[in-house]
């Protein structure tokens, strides 16, 4: 996608101002997206369900190759400027994480000059154990993070295991 397919960064940001989403942005064709959706059936199929795994893109190659998707990326940066980061959202590098100073996030774009996230070790291969043993640890952290829920022992939807 060129941006000016779309009228340019201009008109991307005044959409999704007056919309709060974007839509449609056609990243990749269907066989692009049925390996992709292959890929991460073969994983869960060794894993278990990844829906509410968070930083996936930590162990798997095929969600950091869609989180890096350059298509992806000309859209964020016309939406948040050139530098920018990952954590299972897309973040400018100067926003910082205020409910404590371990979070973690990948840099997709552009330099990080603020250095408010420790860096994520992007997935070499699929489901390596060094890979699985961190993302365990990043996962337990975004869980302790999001709130009441999980200190009370609960479930996350679709999760059947207990919260840390």
């Amino acid at each position: 996608m060129k941006q000016a397919q779309h009228g340019g960064s201009n008109v991307l940001q005044a959409r999704f101002r007056r919309d709060g989403f974007l839509a449609p942005v056609r990243i990749m064709d269907a066989a692009e997206a049925a390996t992709h959706r292959e890929r991460l059936e073969k994983a869960e199929a060794v894993f278990g369900d990844l829906h509410y795994e968070a930083k996936v893109y930590t162990i798997l190659r095929s969600p950091l190759e869609l989180a890096t998707h350059p298509r992806v990326l000309e859209t964020v940066t016309a939406l948040i400027g050139p530098n920018v980061l990952f954590n299972a959202q897309y973040i400018a590098t100067h926003m910082r994480q205020t409910q404590h100073s371990r979070d973690t996030a990948l840099l997709v774009h552009g330099v990080d000059t603020f250095h408010h996230f420790d860096a994520d070790i992007p997935a070499s291969a699929d489901l390596q154990p060094e890979a699985l043993v961190r993302q365990r640890e990043l996962d337990g952290q975004v869980r302790a993070t999001m709130g009441e829920q999980q200190r009370h022992g609960e479930t996350f939807p679709g999760d059947r295991r207990p919260c840390p």
